[in-house]
């Protein structure tokens, strides 16, 4: 085991845990590893390397902004209605520079229902997740908007903490992807209570695991949990990735998914089907609109989300089915996201969303 002592022979060799049969049960611990016993199986070991205590002294060599690029890629999803496959985002219209054709698809709709994503839609996608604040100027845009349409936020970040951020009282706000809700009236909507002891489980050793990779960050959004390694150099990024997977893998309960540089942790629903951005979406419609809903066409309704991530497209692929408008918002560079999409529209930056939520407004 005296190869443990070479930290690049962890991070490229021994990075994934690695099951050992052993005839004792005994806890033998190494320098910079440990066979951990798993019960009930005294004979199966797994291998836990402790990165952190390897890692290389000295000032680091690599860029801490080396790009992201997607690790996720859409497949054909089914749902209630039909089987849908993702398209090109480059095959997608620019929905500034189709603005007639949008005006045209709401004429004659009695009320819109507008979903909003915050991070990377309502302001940019920054280093630092606690100084994603949203603009004066999108705020009021937003505000405007809710005058008289419906509009919610639906986000990955805790429900508490992205109303912090936008700071309008009037609005839906969904959390936690979805799975703690809240709004005007008493609407107060949790899913999957009994994982939070799990998630605040693996949110501490994940804390511990990665507490020394530079650039890695655990964000606690309750429901959920994000391990961000935008910041991470490339080298590190694969340690950040398995550590996750690891932590994820020995607790039931919860999954991982991918966004842009970032791991999304949640919880799993044994016996029920997933419950994401779209089933929140679908669930605020019947409960905001009822009746309205339930007609051939969605009655008067068109359900209109604005998004960027991964998480977004199952948001994309109920509004595909239920008729809506969807926008996705992607540079002509996007490298962070897979370029197909469920989506209708793509919009470039935030400043074409702010711009389309004006035009929405006047409408």
């Amino acid at each position: 085991l005296d190869v443990f002592q070479n930290a690049e022979f962890i991070f490229h060799h021994f990075i994934m845990p690695l099951p050992i049969v052993t005839p004792s049960a005994a806890l033998l611990t190494t320098r910079g590893a440990e066979l951990v016993a798993h019960p009930p199986s005294p004979a199966v070991f797994e291998l836990r390397l402790d990165f952190t205590s390897r890692l290389p002294a000295g000032p680091l060599r690599h860029s801490v902004g080396a790009p992201c690029h997607a690790i996720a890629v859409l497949d054909r999803v089914r749902t209630l209605g039909t089987s849908l496959e993702p398209r090109e985002v480059s095959t997608l219209p620019r929905a500034i520079a189709a603005l007639d054709d949008i005006r045209t698809a709401i004429a004659g709709k009695k009320t819109l229902m507008i979903f909003l994503d915050y991070d990377g839609t309502l302001t940019p996608i920054v280093s630092d997740p606690e100084r994603a604040f949203m603009s004066p100027s999108m705020r009021a845009a937003v505000n405007r908007l809710s005058e008289f349409n419906k509009v919610a936020i639906v986000s990955g970040r805790r429900r508490d903490r992205v109303q912090d951020f936008v700071q309008l009282s009037s609005l839906v706000y969904a959390g936690s992807h979805g799975f703690d809700i809240a709004g005007p009236g008493g609407l107060r909507h949790r899913i999957a209570e009994a994982a939070l002891p799990v998630l605040a489980a693996a949110r501490d050793a994940l804390r511990a695991r990665l507490a020394g990779i530079p650039g890695a960050f655990v964000e606690d959004n309750q429901f959920s949990m994000s391990v961000h390694w935008r910041n991470t150099p490339s080298e590190f990024r694969s340690v950040v990735e398995n550590v996750t997977r690891d932590e994820v893998h020995r607790r039931g309960g919860i999954k991982y998914t991918t966004g842009k540089c970032v791991y999304e942790i949640r919880p799993e629903l044994p016996g029920m089907a997933a419950w994401n951005k779209g089933e929140a979406v679908r669930f605020l419609l019947k409960y905001l609109l009822g009746d309205a809903t339930q007609d051939e066409g969605m009655g008067g309704v068109l359900p209109i989300y604005i998004g960027d991530d991964t998480s977004d497209e199952d948001a994309f692929a109920v509004l595909r089915e239920l008729g809506g408008l969807s926008f996705l918002v992607a540079s002509t560079g996007e490298s962070e996201r897979p370029r197909q999409t469920f989506g209708t529209h793509v919009l470039a930056d935030c400043d074409e969303v702010e711009a389309l939520l004006c035009a929405l407004a006047s409408i």
